[in-house]
């Protein structure tokens, strides 16, 4: 043993002649720092990056299809400008995540219906599912947003094309009457902050959703994305503070990642319901349970950072099925 250390320290002390051990230290220093502030700062501004990157992509496709009376250059402005979108994100989407949609053949071809999604920390997946989506069927979903994202300014034209609204109930009510999909994420920064690892529904007593399907009659559609809890991690202070942070109704935690875990967005069945004889609470109830329902089925409990980098080579939930149906 005395020989073993003799020569480590024998091998340091001629190290030290040829490589500055102190600036090996700074370096190692330096560079978890870095990657520490890159994994906090880069979640923080993609969005708002790629939004403005898509801003300047409206504008060019405008000098090429400029506003006519007739209206037809706008219409075919919109669909230049969704096709871009849609290749932009099917390429960061794909490579960046291994990206995929399941189920798209359960939202309606045409007329209307409401699209009601799983709050993660941030939602690229929507960013990702919206024009995607429109690649593949053709249609373009309308998205309920927070206001203060339409306080960005130069991002009006992007708004537009992209169908971004604000939330507001007669808004959502005259997008459904005019036949078109509407994306709604009830749970919003709530579940985005209190989701957790176990991917539990934080909805609350919200039941505005439900009675806008019940007031128009249409189709409600749960839609999960697998792994989005991973893609980003907030920072818990403790569960203390984040049952004093509730009380407060404060609902806003750091976050860090933008981790490259596989990411996979089911689209479920339309919720069964009779909306002449049933209560808007029955209704969000029932969402509820259709939305637990495609988390038990395609979402490993609780979340995994590692097993979700790990799904982008090798899929073992799809593996472990057929034993498990042999059990059956």
């Amino acid at each position: 043993m005395l020989t073993l250390n003799a020569s480590a320290s024998l091998m340091m002390y001629e190290m030290n002649g040829y490589i500055d051990m102190d600036l090996v230290q700074l370096g190692l220093k330096l560079g978890t720092c870095g990657l520490l502030l890159l994994t906090i700062l880069i979640p923080t501004v993609a969005l708002p990056v790629a939004f403005y990157f898509c801003a300047f992509v409206l504008q060019v496709c405008r000098w090429f299809y400029p506003p006519s009376q007739d209206g037809v250059n706008s219409q075919q402005y919109l669909n230049a400008v969704r096709t871009v979108f849609g290749r932009i994100s099917y390429l960061v989407a794909r490579i960046w995540h291994g990206y995929e949609i399941v189920g798209l053949e359960n939202i309606p071809k045409d007329g209307p219906a409401l699209l009601i999604g799983y709050h993660g920390e941030v939602v690229f997946d929507y960013t990702y599912f919206v024009p995607n989506s429109y690649l593949q069927s053709g249609r373009f979903c309308y998205t309920v947003l927070n206001k203060k994202f339409f306080n960005m300014p130069g991002l009006k034209g992007f708004i537009e094309a992209c169908r971004i609204t604000p939330r507001s109930y007669e808004t959502c009510v005259q997008i459904l009457q005019n036949k078109h999909l509407l994306v709604i994420t009830p749970g919003g920064n709530a579940e985005q902050t209190f989701g957790g690892p176990y991917y539990d529904v934080v909805w609350g007593n919200r039941t505005g959703f439900a009675r806008l399907a019940l007031e128009t009659k249409v189709p409600i559609i749960p839609v999960f994305t697998e792994n989005i809890r991973e893609v980003c991690r907030n920072i818990y202070p403790g569960r203390r503070i984040l049952e004093f942070l509730k009380e407060r109704r404060l609902r806003v935690l750091p976050f860090y990642g933008f981790f490259p875990v596989k990411l996979r967005t089911y689209v479920g069945k339309p919720i069964e319901y009779d909306p002449d004889n049933t209560t808007p609470q029955e209704l969000a109830a029932l969402t509820v349970k259709g939305m637990e329902y495609l988390i038990k089925q395609h979402q490993r409990l609780p979340g995994s950072l590692v097993l979700g980098l790990m799904d982008r080579f090798y899929d073992s939930r799809k593996a472990e099925t057929p034993a498990e149906e042999s059990e059956d």
